[in-house]
């Protein structure tokens, strides 16, 4: 049985439908993290441009889990978390939950993490200059109770290094 639609409309629908569908996964977030994952790279190269291994920013998480509660001014030295107090009472932070707090760069993989992962919603806001994270928001899994988690980082200062 011979279809109704000439021969020419066919590939032409079919060419316009091959041109229209990546651009409409774009639209609709389905490529699959890869307009994240540049913005991701651009926003750290800007941070890698700062050249600062050595740091001060205050972090908070918000979720429904235990662990850390903030905000914590986290001090970070040659790239590594060296100390760290909340900011609301100035009482160090206990070192087991230190050992879990992130650098930037920690930041930067949670991020990349979210986006291999897949997670359902990854909405991420950079600092205008430095390229740094300033706030996270994360839900794995639409379908999973109290999976969420916001992280924010802010009022970053660079230290001179020891």
């Amino acid at each position: 049985m011979r279809s109704s639609v000439p021969a020419r409309s066919r590939r032409f629908l079919a060419l316009l439908t091959l041109i229209a569908i990546p651009g409409a996964c774009t639209t609709l977030g389905l490529e699959g993290g890869t307009s994240e994952r540049a913005q991701l790279e651009r926003q750290k190269a800007r941070w890698v441009n700062q050249h600062l291994s050595s740091y001060r920013f205050t972090y908070n998480v918000t979720c429904f889990c235990g662990g850390v509660r903030g905000p914590i001014e986290i001090e970070v030295r040659n790239g590594t978390v060296a100390g760290a107090v909340y900011t609301v009472t100035a009482q160090p932070v206990p070192i087991e939950v230190q050992n879990d707090l992130p650098t930037i760069d920690g930041l930067f993989r949670l991020i990349a993490q979210a986006i291999t992962d897949r997670a359902d919603l990854l909405d991420v806001d950079y600092h205008p200059t430095m390229g740094y994270p300033t706030r996270i928001s994360i839900d794995h899994s639409f379908a999973t109770a109290d999976d969420e988690f916001v992280h924010t980082a802010s009022s970053l200062r660079p230290l001179v290094p020891q």
